[in-house]
């Protein structure tokens, strides 16, 4: 079989790393690119990292968010678009525009929820205050995410988001800020089921809005025990959500592409509502090329393999090492191998 593997993040224009260089390296213009893709694609190369290219662009483009946010079973913040061409004519009218368009979602949301119980405290109370989230789309690391407060605070995120140099976004999203963030679980998904979770915290924002710092727990104790006032219930509670919310996604990337994605990494946003009741709300869904910072990385690319041909999945693994110079007998693996003829 032959796949192709693409070690590169799409980007709108020439994003940056937040260091402001002319370029980053694995950056690419998302537009020639996906044409590239796609092309390939069509040609009968399937893309095997990160993911097909429906899905991959999808994720890379945070489409997914404001086209599920009004479904209360995804557990999204209310999200709206705001084309880049109201912003450059008027930025407070605008932010106007959005803050009333989060208020209407949030009414019909909660007019249709039939009963399901999801997290509110994401909700804006009559007479605000209106705490948002302003960021871009193809960017990633936090770079473009701006945390403000009201309709000014907005008007000034929009404008200095959708005129960044070298930049070619055409909207910014606007999303409804979750009052208060206990925690972030980074939960790595393989084949459908969180094989690891990452548990951290913000630790600092500046104050333009932007997330500066992260804090790591050692250990899913730690993060109950420090972060979550040690409530055993309540973090009963938000892992259940954590599991329910990773089922429904998995069935959602389905949706996307017919063949199951071999990985993703889901940060959910977690806070001890009550005394034994957690909330949790979808933060990000990442493709593959996610930070490993908590995971195996072996685990992905060997799980990615396996998809690739029959072959290449029934091979058996390599003797491991840790056995080399121990005195202990060959694998059956390690005879055969020592029987076949040696390649010329």
């Amino acid at each position: 079989a032959v796949v192709a593997l693409y070690f590169l993040w799409p980007i709108q224009g020439q994003q940056t790393y937040g260091d402001k260089a002319p370029c980053t390296a694995a950056y690419v213009d998302s537009a020639p690119f996906f044409d590239l893709v796609t092309r390939m694609e069509g040609c009968g190369v399937a893309t095997r990292w990160p993911h097909h290219s429906q899905l991959w662009r999808s994720l890379a483009s945070k489409d997914w968010v404001p086209q599920l946010c009004a479904a209360p079973k995804y557990h999204i913040p209310l999200t709206t678009r705001v084309p880049k061409s109201l912003i450059l004519v008027d930025p407070y009218r605008a932010s106007g525009l959005a803050l009333d368009a989060l208020r209407r979602l949030q009414a019909q949301r909660r007019s249709e929820a039939d009963g399901y119980a999801y997290p509110r405290h994401s909700d804006w109370p009559a007479g605000g205050p209106e705490r948002c989230v302003a960021k871009l789309g193809f960017s990633y690391e936090g770079v473009d995410v701006r945390m403000v407060d009201g309709q000014s605070g907005l008007a000034d995120a929009l404008l200095a988001l959708a005129t960044q140099p070298g930049y070619t976004n055409d909207c910014v999203f606007v999303q409804q800020r979750v009052h208060r963030v206990d925690l972030e679980a980074r939960c790595f998904v393989l084949n459908g089921e969180v094989v690891s979770t990452l548990f951290t915290r913000f630790a600092r924002i500046d104050n333009a809005g932007y997330v500066r710092d992260y804090e790591k727990a050692h250990s899913e104790s730690e993060a109950m025990e420090d972060w979550f006032f040690n409530d055993q219930a309540a973090w009963s509670d938000a892992m259940r959500q954590v599991e329910a919310l990773t089922r429904r996604w998995h069935h959602w990337m389905l949706a996307q592409s017919a063949e199951p994605a071999v990985s993703v990494r889901i940060d959910y946003m977690l806070e001890r509502a009550a005394p034994g009741k957690a909330d949790v709300w979808t933060g990000e869904v990442g493709e593959q090329g996610y930070s490993m910072g908590g995971i195996d990385p072996v685990l992905v690319f060997d799980a990615v393999l396996d998809t690739i041909s029959d072959e290449v999945r029934q091979r058996p693994p390599p003797p491991s090492r840790r056995g080399a110079g121990s005195g202990g007998g060959s694998t059956a693996w390690q005879q055969q191998q020592q029987q076949q003829p040696m390649a010329p």
